[in-house]
C-alpha cells in the first residue's frame, strides 16, 4: 500500500505517531485540537471531546479529519461503549472515538 503526501510516494503504510504529526501540520482549528485530544485521550467519549475540545459538530470536524489522516492510512472511528450510561431521559447515546489503522 502507498500514500500520497505532496505528490511523493510513501513505500510504506506511516505510524500512528508519524501520521499524526504530518496531519497536526496540515490542520488547523477543530480539526487540530479533536487530533490532539484523541491522540492523548482514546477511547474518549462524544460529550468529554465536545466539552475539550470546543466543537458543536463533532461528526463535521470527524469527517474533515478523516480526509487528511485516510492519506496516511489511519482513521477516527466510533463505536458504542460496552456499559451505557444512563439519563433521566433513558439510556445515552454517546460514542467512544479513537484513531486506528484502515
Amino acid at each position: 500500500m502507498t500514500n500520497v503526501n505532496h505528490g511523493a510516494l510513501i513505500a510504506a503504510p506511516l505510524s500512528k505517531k508519524d501520521a499524526i504529526n504530518l496531519c497536526l501540520a496540515e490542520t488547523k482549528g477543530q480539526g487540530r485540537r479533536l487530533l490532539s485530544f484523541l491522540n492523548a485521550n482514546p477511547d474518549a467519549l462524544t460529550h468529554t471531546i465536545r466539552h475539550a475540545c470546543g466543537i458543536s459538530n463533532l461528526s463535521d470536524a470527524v469527517g474533515y479529519l478523516n480526509l487528511k489522516l485516510s492519506l496516511y492510512g489511519w482513521q477516527v472511528v466510533h463505536e458504542m461503549p460496552e456499559v451505557l450510561s444512563r439519563t433521566r431521559r433513558g439510556r445515552s447515546m454517546q460514542r467512544c472515538w479513537r484513531i486506528a489503522r484502515v
